[in-house]
């Protein structure tokens, strides 16, 4: 049977998945500050137990570094949970001690008497916090998209455009000129011709925070940087490259949204820990919490994070020591790994640079910080993996990579139980539409099932360019059966899709798959062979039609 859920990721039900979780999230960071603000008697008087041992021992190091841990360890908590003012005052307690600590020599009477007035500080700041400050988490968009279309001087394009958009499951709404864009109803994003200048630009973008596309005859670097300076998230070069346009609006708007980054969190604080993951998941990030850093080498092995957030200053074992002992492992030599800390000091910052650190972030760690340095670090991260896996043409798993992930998939399966099928999907007499329109209109029919594919199906499911007009999709936790009637709506869909021609013409092309499952279909060999055979069946029985095989 059809997995009840399959459609889940899908637009109108993603968006209420979405918004359903950061209410989740929120209460789980709302009950974790008050857990804190509960514990923050207890730790307020550890604090004040250690000054008092520093008072009665100045000279004793032991315990100012105590009291120097439990300042640092405050300093970013405190402003992690809601607590801000506390948080600064730690900080005022944290540095003058660390200077003593450095000079690694007994501290001076004024040292102390500075010391003294910073600790009373901190002290009375904290018998004035009891309440947390609100968290909040990015906003998410509202549900069906809309596309606004401002192409003056391009009817035809414009026409096009619309006609493709609402194939591809947006609503599309067109106007004349850029002046009529402030009447319209706030759009999910718009697509408009580029301006010639920056204030005429600032126009189109007159709705907050929608996003951008602009289209220009011209790809130099004047135009980009014009298109960048207008806040365009992206920019795409006449002729057009709908597909390409397609996949971009597809991420921008949330109607597919890619396959979720994976974040390693190192920190020995659960509280902290948990909170930051709760953040990451609210935008969208999966996340693996690790709060004892020897335990890290099975976790990377398994979750295969893109990135490592790590605390700086754990117990037992710095971020910096294990930083270094990951960078010794080539299999983990080119992931990122940003340090979390709440020490300012830029030597600091440089040694952790200098043995294997991508960049550091500083407690409490915001949204905007996520944005700027840890969502552009995965970005480029996936990126460079992109190339070594993907087709050039479609963006999808290239053959090799997509055979080991079936080899995966088939061992998961076997571990835990569990079934998924896997199909083959070929296009119907693709050599006429070479032969008839041409390669470039061929390239343009394989991307067009390629983005189909890809925003059809779920972000579990992996599809893969098998070769030339052959594509290749696992689709998990369904049977036969399941996979069919997923694919068959696909079918339609495809068959309904009009390709321009060079002269202004329009065809459709069909498509054929084979479908087999696991555990029917026990052996990696055997599943290939039972598709491809289902497949070619499909194409005997007359073409445009999903056919199953069974053991």
């Amino acid at each position: 049977m059809r997995d009840a859920a399959y459609n889940e990721p899908r637009r109108s039900a993603g968006f209420r998945v979405m918004l359903d979780r950061q209410d989740a999230i929120m209460e789980q960071i709302r009950i974790i500050s008050e857990r804190f603000a509960l514990q923050l008697p207890q730790k307020i008087a550890d604090f004040r137990a250690a000054y008092a041992r520093v008072s009665a021992a100045p000279h004793d190091a032991g315990a100012l570094r105590e009291l120097h841990g439990l300042a640092h360890r405050m300093t970013g908590a405190a402003a992690t949970f809601g607590f801000p003012e506390l948080s600064v005052a730690a900080r005022l307690v944290e540095q003058p001690l660390r200077a003593i600590l450095d000079t690694n020599a007994p501290p001076a009477p004024a040292e102390l008497v500075r010391l003294d007035g910073v600790v009373q500080a901190f002290l009375a700041c904290a018998s004035g916090n009891s309440t947390p400050c609100a968290h909040e988490l990015p906003a998410l968009g509202a549900s069906p998209p809309r596309i606004l279309l401002c192409l003056p001087g391009a009817p035809e394009l414009q026409a096009e455009l619309s006609v493709q958009l609402v194939q591809f499951g947006y609503q599309v709404e067109t106007v004349a000129h850029r002046e009529a864009i402030a009447h319209t109803e706030r759009p999910a994003a718009i697509v408009a011709t580029l301006p010639e200048d920056a204030e005429a630009a600032r126009e189109v973008g007159r709705h907050a925070q929608v996003p951008v596309v602009y289209v220009s005859a011209c790809g130099d670097l004047p135009s980009r940087l014009l298109a960048t300076r207008a806040g365009g998230k992206a920019f795409f070069v006449l002729p057009l490259d709908t597909h390409a346009l397609i996949d971009k609006l597809n991420v921008l708007t949330h109607l597919k949204p890619q396959e979720p980054y994976r974040v390693l969190l190192v920190d020995d604080s659960p509280l902290e820990a948990t909170m930051h993951a709760l953040m990451f998941e609210g935008m969208g990030i999966e996340t693996r919490v690790v709060t004892d850093p020897m335990q890290v080498m099975a976790p990377l092995a398994e979750f295969r994070p893109e990135l490592i957030l790590m605390d700086l200053v754990m117990p037992g074992c710095t971020g910096l020591d294990l930083a270094a002992a990951i960078r010794q492992q080539d299999a983990y030599d080119s992931i990122p790994i940003v340090f979390l800390t709440a020490d300012a000091s830029a030597e600091k910052h440089l040694a952790a640079l200098e043995l294997g650190g991508d960049d550091y972030l500083l407690k409490p760690l915001r949204a905007e910080h996520v944005s700027v340095s840890v969502l552009s670090r995965l970005q480029r991260a996936r990126l460079l993996r992109t190339y070594m896996t993907r087709d050039s043409l479609t963006g999808l798993y290239n053959h090799t990579h997509l055979q080991e992930q079936l080899e995966l998939a088939l061992a998961r399966a076997r571990r835990h139980g569990g079934l998924f099928a896997f199909a083959m999907v070929d296009l119907d007499r693709f050599k006429s539409v070479n032969d008839t329109h041409g390669h470039l209109a061929g390239d343009r029919v394989i991307k067009s099932l390629a983005t189909l594919l890809k925003q059809r199906l779920r972000n579990t499911d992996l599809i893969g360019r098998y070769g030339g007009e052959e594509f290749a999709v696992i689709l998990g936790g369904v049977d036969a059966a399941g996979a069919v009637q997923v694919l068959d709506e696909i079918r339609r869909a495809f068959e309904g899709l009009r390709h321009r021609t060079a002269d202004g013409g329009e065809f459709a092309v069909t498509l054929s798959a084979g479908v087999a499952a696991y555990p029917g279909h026990g052996e990696l060999s055997e599943l290939i062979e039972a598709a491809d055979r289902a497949l070619y069946r499909a194409k005997e029985q007359g073409r445009n039609r999903i056919l199953s095989t069974s053991p």
